[in-house]
């Protein structure tokens, strides 16, 4: 392979079409239009004299009205009940269509399926983190649990103070603490790779198994178990 430009493009092809975005999953945002839905006939689905009608979703939107926010499926009914919960620094898992909602109350995180609307994770947790993949972060004190989103099954256990990047539609992730020592991790909570302090400046996520990753030299391409693919050399890399 001859590379001669500074900036590489490393192309992976792709069938699955994925709507997470810059390696994070979409945040949950109000854009302050005042809105309702009508259905093709002309019918109100959702009124716009709610005080707060969000943006439409795959599945249905958020309503806040009289202090109490419940979701909405695209007919129109409700499958969250209003309750006293908040969007506040929520997120959207739009691809598996899960939400994490914040009780007021108690001041702790749950999640909330947007299909059949049933609440799958408590309001007992500090944080909630979806990882795609089927994996989901809940932290608690000072201990962060990796969970698989679909079964509801405990996959490993981290300190609170890990930082994690989302898997996304890939089996592989990275993590690192606050000295930014990076480990590649696999969706079975299981490292692969460690790198000690200083050794790798910064990373961006998995597609196919690979990852581009910055050394004091320049940008790179990794695969899962920390070998290189692409010697660190570039001003950038972006992976489409």
């Amino acid at each position: 392979m001859s590379i001669k430009m500074s900036h590489l493009t490393w192309a992976v092809s792709s069938s699955t079409h994925s709507v997470y975005y810059d390696d994070e999953v979409t945040p949950l945002t109000y854009d302050g239009v005042k809105r309702g839905y009508l259905d093709r006939v002309g019918n109100i689905v959702i009124d716009s004299k709610n005080d707060a009608v969000y943006p439409m979703t795959e599945f249905g939107t958020f309503v806040r009205n009289k202090g109490k926010l419940g979701f909405v499926n695209r007919k129109g009914q409700y499958l969250i009940a209003p309750g006293n919960y908040t969007l506040d620094n929520g997120l959207l898992d739009d691809v598996d269509g899960f939400v994490s909602l914040k009780d007021k109350e108690n001041g702790k995180w749950g999640v909330f399926s947007m299909v059949d609307g049933a609440q799958v994770v408590d309001f007992a947790y500090d944080g909630v983190q979806f990882l795609g993949s089927q994996r989901l972060l809940l932290t608690k004190g000072d201990k962060n649990m990796l969970i698989n989103q679909e079964t509801g099954a405990f996959v490993a256990e981290f300190p609170a103070s890990v930082k994690w990047m989302a898997f996304l539609l890939d089996d592989y992730t990275w993590c690192w603490n606050d000295k930014k020592e990076y480990a590649i991790v696999d969706r079975n909570g299981q490292v692969q790779y460690r790198a000690t302090a200083g050794q790798i400046q910064d990373v961006k996520g998995f597609r196919n198994g690979l990852t581009p990753v910055k050394t004091k030299t320049g940008w790179g391409i990794m695969d899962h178990q920390g070998q290189w693919i692409v010697e660190p050399q570039y001003k950038d890399i972006t992976m489409v």
